[in-house]
């Protein structure tokens, strides 16, 4: 009589214990899809920002590209014309910067 209760709990806890590995099992499945799903989301987004920053950057760099001659035709322009404030004879201000730049 022992050993038969013994047998019908044993197989009674083998069910139980089926029951929650297969749970558990599910759970976990259900789990590492989620955590599937939010890492792609992530890798998408920073993707995304990846290539958003490389245009601003780009962009930057068009701007600077376009804008360098124009600060280099401001700059001479007041180099020249700082020269030309002064009452000074134009050949000896080339000498000077000739004689400079030797």
């Amino acid at each position: 009589m022992k050993d038969v209760a013994n047998k019908d709990h044993i197989s009674r806890v083998e069910v139980t214990m089926k029951n929650h590995i297969s749970r558990f099992e599910e759970t976990m499945k259900d789990h590492i899809s989620r955590v599937e799903a939010t890492m792609e989301g992530h890798i998408s987004r920073v993707e995304e920002t990846m290539k958003t920053g490389f245009v601003e950057q780009q962009k930057f760099f068009v701007l600077l590209a376009l804008a360098f001659p124009v600060l280099v035709a401001i700059f001479l322009a007041l180099i020249f014309g700082a020269i030309t404030q002064f009452p000074v004879d134009p050949s000896s201000v080339v000498g000077l910067l000739i004689s400079k730049n030797a």
